[in-house]
């Protein structure tokens, strides 16, 4: 009875050497598990980017549904917007 278990401690103990062989040296072992933590925090960096843009634009969005102001530094800016008696001046860098 005990040649037996020492018989499947022994087989086990074959398989998880293989298996931790395997882990450690394969291309897809230890090596991809670091590939993809790599893209996994540069899907972060890129997320959080984007958070922070949408959050911005909503707030635009906010300003130009609550407020005529914001319409007209938008009009002024990307339309040029003049209103009557302002004098417009043009400013060129040398």
């Amino acid at each position: 009875m005990k040649n037996w278990f020492r018989l499947i401690i022994a087989a086990e103990l074959i398989v998880i050497a293989t298996l931790q062989a395997t882990f450690w040296s394969d291309e897809e072992g230890i090596r991809k598990v670091w590939q993809l933590e790599q893209e996994i925090a540069q899907q972060k960096t890129v997320v959080a980017e984007r958070q922070l843009r949408n959050r911005m634009l909503s707030e635009e969005v906010q300003a130009l549904k609550e407020g005529s102001e914001a319409i007209e530094e938008r009009a002024r800016l990307d339309l040029g917007l003049i209103r009557e008696g302002e004098t417009f001046f043009y400013l060129l860098d040398k």
